[in-house]
Formats: C-alpha cells, structure tokens, sequence
C-alpha cells in the first residue's frame, strides 16, 4: 500500500487488526508503527521476526524516504529531522492516534529524533540497537577488538570510501559477521532493496553518521521509552546505548544491555526481547 505525505509517497504493509471482538464490544488496540534499520535497506529485513508482535499491537512497516519501494525523494531530503517529519506525516495522514515507534539501528535514530520533534505525537519509543550519538573512531576501535585489525581497516575504510564498490565488498566480508553472534546471514540483504547511493550518502565523510547528536533533545523528552541493546555491538558500541540512556530525565528510559549480544538483537537475543517490549507495550495501555 501506498500513501501520500505531501512532496512524496510512502510505502508501507500492515500485520494484526487494530479492533478485536470481546463481547458486545470492539476493543482498539495500539499500533506500532516499526522503522527499518540501514540506512539504505528496507522493512524486508524485519520479516518475519518482527510480525509475531501482531499478537498485541496492530503493526505498521514503512519503507522511508529513499528506501525500498517509496518514493527516492531529493539526496538533500536524506535527513534524520526529514525522516523524523515523514513519520509524524504519515501518522497524521493515517490517523494513527498515540502509535508506539519501534526502531531497528537506523530506524531507532529516527524514532529518537521523531519522539523530540513530535513530543505529544507518540505513546513510547523501542528502539533495538540505536543510540542518539556516534563517534566514529571509537565504533572503528571496537570493530578492532571485536574483528581484530582487518575488520576495523575495513570499516574505516568504508567511512571515507562508501562509494568504491572494493571496500564496500570488504566491509561486508568482514564486518557484517561481527553484527550478530549468530554469523551474518545474507538471505535477509539478498531480498531488500538496496539504495546504495543513500549509504554512500549517511556513512561517507559529511554524512550524519558520526555527526547527528540527539542528546540534548533527549534531555527534554517525556516519551517513556525502551532501549533493548548487545554489548558486543560493534558499530554502535554499548558506551553509546549508555550515554543515550542517562541524556533522557530520570525514568523516562529503560536500558536493557543483553550479555552475548552483537547488534542484531533480533537475532541474538529475541525471546527475552520479545517478552520485554510485550511487557512494556501493555504498560503503555
């Protein structure tokens, strides 16, 4: 399905009903409007772990700006506060009243960003594997510790050269194994679609990787909010989760650091973390 926003048009797919039956009654349930991580891939790489939380909650997968099957949009357009709008858009355009956000890595940037620019918009923010900083020198040194020398050229590499098509291939080959413990698992990047040109743009020199710092507005945000994070996540290290964590008022956030977790925590770390944001999904009602 597909709807307008004003200068584009968004994908989207949903999972699970939004009224049940009890009774006499049709009782509402919340929706969870689910951002894909990246950037640059698409909700395809959600499927199928994400759907069975259609148990509680109605679902919503968008494919943002410049991913996927939405509209590409304008390079000048490919913004974390444009990405954040887009979802406050798409949620007034539909009539989503108080959705919970649920953002995957990059997708958790734009929840985090999404929940300060549109604080009365949203009932709660999850976010698995996303921070509100980056600094790059310090993911590279854990990308070292974590992969040893090799993995950490190769990321440093593709942060000054996303572009050259070499380095994008050694970055794959020897990063992406390190983002879950469960080894890479290529069927997932095999049926997304793929916008090189927006990785190129966020990851090379000048882009909002390692430049973007949403703490501040942190500070402000009263949106009870749920980050579920790996230890050993190497491109957005732990320390980051941490600092993201105390940017916010006092118990307004939750951080839940999980032992033996790389940045997938889907993959890693699923049972416990399907139970925990069921569990805070129902405190929100």
């Amino acid at each position: 399905m597909r709807t307008s926003i004003g200068d584009i048009s968004l994908w989207f797919d949903t999972d699970g009903v939004g009224l049940v039956v009890d009774g006499k009654a049709m009782l509402e349930r919340r929706t969870i409007v689910i951002l894909h991580g990246g950037p640059g891939f698409d909700h395809s790489t959600l499927k199928p772990e994400y759907e069975v939380l259609a148990q509680v909650a109605q679902l919503v997968f968008i494919d943002q700006r410049g991913h996927g099957r939405s509209d590409l949009s304008e390079k000048q357009f490919w913004n974390l506060d444009r990405w954040a709008d887009d979802v406050a858009a798409f949620c007034h355009t539909l009539d989503i009243k108080e959705p919970i956000l649920l953002g995957q890595s990059f997708g958790g940037f734009v929840a985090l960003a999404a929940a300060i620019r549109h604080p009365s918009l949203f009932r709660g923010v999850i976010t698995l594997g996303s921070v509100a900083h980056v600094e790059r020198e310090a993911a590279i040194a854990r990308f070292g510790e974590l992969g040893g020398p090799p993995a950490a050229a190769a990321f440093a590499d593709v942060l000054a050269r996303p572009e050259d098509e070499t380095a994008f291939t050694k970055f794959t080959q020897l990063c992406f194994p390190l983002y879950s413990r469960q080894g890479f698992n290529p069927v997932k990047m095999a049926r997304s679609i793929i916008n090189r040109e927006l990785i190129n743009h966020f990851f090379g020199p000048g882009g909002e990787y390692g430049n973007f710092d949403l703490r501040a507005g942190l500070a402000t945000t009263h949106t009870p909010t749920l980050l579920l994070h790996g230890k050993l996540d190497p491109i957005l290290p732990i320390e980051f989760a941490r600092a993201t964590a105390a940017a916010f008022p006092p118990g307004v956030a939750e951080l839940v650091a999980y032992d033996d977790c790389a940045h997938s925590v889907a993959a890693d770390r699923w049972e416990d973390a399907h139970s925990r944001m069921v569990e805070f999904i129902r405190r929100l009602d």
